[in-house]
């Protein structure tokens, strides 16, 4: 009978964040990096098998029931897995896919104990330490345990980049950015080139992990030799270019911008995004230009007049900036870049008044 195919690691969704809380309530320009999420682990089916492909008790029902797997009838499947069972209680197998059906109609608690029955039964039965240790990294995640299971397989097929990616998730919810980065780099190791796809997405989750341990170099790094895996993928190149921009890698950001805007270039806000990157490169100029292409494709964009005006303000240019901060005020309604263009302009008028102007 063929092995079981396992669970990918828990992946990485990317969710983009705006720039309101670096524009309009950090005062100053800054770049804020995306916050990420593991999307739950998905279970791939097993092929299906021909009755009578292994001799002993319950393997008709066992090869039936994988095919109701192959097909995505998980629910179904179930009470044929049962029925093996019961006929051979030691088929490991059979407790498997019982599990990642289990895991597929949401019995977190039944998939659970089938995985573990799974691993008692067949040491070697690596899908199931795979999907066991998925299973604890869904939310709520139980890190603790994940790493029980998945650090001693890791050590023991260092060749398995699921295992190694799966057990640096789990380091780093606990915050233990050592063992995670150590575990991140062996998954690298396994999937080398060979797959040149997930080699990049290890490295894109490596570097906004080093980020998010306020490693910036290290996060460099990693994103560096993750942004051409995204060459065509628009919105991950511009979460990539929040977290360079969040290491204070402005050029790199603005790389990762520019190729991003190359693909689709009618997002106001990416190029804003970049004219922030740009203003933490020290060039007030191109930020500018960056602020006014936000506003030709999007003329009323109250975050655009926001960020010229402090564009102005760091050139000292104070009526081009309360002009802005105006417009801000008058476009962005009761939104948060009219409240911050506001609080400049009442700052503005009280420094003015100080000075006796």
């Amino acid at each position: 009978m063929n092995r079981p195919h396992r669970a990918p690691r828990p992946r990485r969704r990317s969710r983009a964040t705006s720039l309101v809380t670096a524009l309009a309530l950090g005062g100053a320009l800054g770049v804020t990096a995306c916050k990420t999420t593991p999307a739950p682990p998905r279970v791939l089916p097993a092929d299906p098998v021909a009755d009578g492909a292994m001799p002993g008790a319950g393997i008709g029902d066992l090869d039936r029931g994988v095919a109701f797997v192959t097909n995505g009838a998980f629910a179904e499947a179930i009470p044929y897995f049962d029925r093996s069972i019961a006929a051979d209680p030691k088929n490991a197998q059979a407790h498997f896919y019982r599990g990642l059906c289990r895991e597929e109609t949401k019995d977190a608690a039944g998939a659970e104990a089938d995985y573990k029955a799974a691993i008692a039964l067949d040491a070697t039965l690596v899908e199931a330490v795979v999907n066991l240790g998925a299973l604890y990294l869904k939310d709520p995640a139980r890190p603790a345990e994940a790493v029980a299971v998945l650090g001693p397989a890791a050590a023991q097929h260092p060749e398995d980049p699921d295992l190694a990616s799966n057990l640096a998730y789990a380091h780093q919810l606990q915050k233990e950015w050592d063992k995670a980065t150590a575990a991140f780099e062996q998954a690298i190791r396994a999937s080398g080139s060979a797959d040149a796809a997930a080699t990049a997405n290890l490295e894109f989750r490596l570097g906004a992990m080093l980020v998010e341990a306020e490693r910036r170099e290290a996060a460099t790094e990693h994103l560096r030799k993750a942004l051409p895996g995204f060459a065509s993928d628009a919105p991950t190149l511009m979460t990539i270019a929040h977290l360079f921009g969040q290491s204070r890698a402005y050029a790199d950001c603005v790389k990762a911008f520019d190729a991003a805007l190359a693909i689709k270039a009618d997002e106001a806000e990416w190029y804003i995004q970049r004219g922030v990157c740009k203003h933490g490169a020290g060039n007030e100029e191109a930020a500018r230009n960056d602020y006014e292409a936000a506003l030709k494709v999007q003329p009323g964009n109250a975050e655009a007049y926001y960020a010229l005006g402090k564009s102005y303000l760091v050139d000292r240019k104070r009526l081009n900036a309360v002009s802005s901060f105006e417009k801000a005020v008058k476009l962005g309604g009761d939104g948060p870049f009219a409240k911050a263009a506001k609080q400049e302009l009442e700052r503005i008028a009280a420094e003015q008044k100080a000075r006796g102007q």
